[in-house]
């Protein structure tokens, strides 16, 4: 398991040197400037970005966790599937979502 964070920081935002410091040690992340105001056709990885941030927002916190192993039966990319995604504030976005329905002991 890796656990990686980007924090997402509206260009032209002044920030302390002290929080650039740790930001940059906090669970491996990094500070990307971007135009928070551009389409989801521009933004960094074409995050929907009008969809997550309030017209002010300055700041954008991105979490992602992944796991490297070898799987017993590899997931086939046309079983993906258009789902809902409920983000923590009650907004809901349809993206693209790993899906398999199987029986399995754990």
């Amino acid at each position: 398991m890796e656990l990686a964070c980007s924090l997402f920081v509206q260009m032209g935002t002044p920030l302390s040197p002290c929080f650039v410091e740790q930001v940059s040690w906090w669970a491996n992340s990094s500070l990307e400037p971007v135009d928070l105001g551009e389409g989801p056709s521009k933004g960094p990885g074409g995050w929907p970005w009008e969809q997550v941030s309030a017209a002010f927002a300055q700041l954008v916190l991105v979490s992602t966790m992944s796991f490297q192993g070898t799987w017993r039966k590899r997931f086939s990319s046309t079983d993906t599937q258009i789902l809902p995604f409920t983000c923590a504030h009650g907004l809901v976005l349809q993206v693209p979502m790993m899906h398999q329905m199987a029986e399995v002991n754990y």
